[in-house]
């Protein structure tokens, strides 16, 4: 269970705040009528569960219990409208870890298809590129978009490592390059991270 609730954490941690372009309303990201929404299924899925192939699990998993409130709370604060994408994501997680142990999360079909389908939605989410018009931030800017677009054209680890060792080779924004070009090339790199997580833990329904 440590490594459930280590993963866990890590997700967690990861999403203080929702990306830019997480579903927040339509398909995936909207409620389905006569389904609960993510976060609030996801509590009682966990506050149900309290053993796993017949073992008591103990303090790990009410540390995993307090975390996931802690997070939701705070996203519906912040981002209420991607609260529900950061569920799905800590959810996702921690259902694959003790499916592995035996004991997946107790969800209805409804319920595990919206999970599965924000997750879907998330992992889809491309930064769009609008250059500044600073000629040297845009090259780099250029450049981290084509290794996006390769690493998300990837389907397995090797292809992903790789396009990464490209990263190197992308130069760095001078200290007065313009702030919008600076953000634009960290949330690319945050696709980069998405895409890798998607080969990592793809949706398996």
């Amino acid at each position: 269970m440590k490594r459930a609730l280590l993963l866990f954490l890590l997700v967690a941690a990861c999403q203080n705040a929702a990306p830019t372009g997480a579903p927040e309303g339509g398909s995936a990201g909207a409620p389905r009528t006569g389904v609960v929404d993510v976060c609030a299924f996801g509590r009682r899925a966990l506050i149900g569960l309290d053993s796993c192939a017949g073992k008591p699990i103990g303090e790990e998993l009410a540390g995993a219990k307090r975390t996931f409130v802690g997070v939701v709370d705070t996203v519906k604060q912040t981002s209420p409208g991607a609260a529900e994408t950061t569920c799905a994501q800590m959810l996702y997680a921690l259902d694959g870890e003790l499916g592995k142990l035996g004991c997946p999360l107790v969800l209805s079909a409804p319920e595990r298809t919206r999970m599965l389908d924000l997750v879907e939605a998330w992992y889809a989410v491309r930064t769009p590129v609008a250059l500044s018009g600073n000629a040297a931030a845009d090259e780099i800017v250029a450049r981290v978009a084509k290794v996006r677009d390769a690493a998300c054209a990837c389907e397995t680890d090797e292809c992903l490592a790789k396009v990464q060792e490209q990263f190197d080779t992308l130069g760095q924004f001078a200290p007065d390059a313009p702030a919008s070009a600076q953000e634009l090339g960290r949330k690319l790199l945050d696709d980069v991270g998405r895409c890798g997580a998607r080969i990592r833990k793809p949706v398996r329904r």
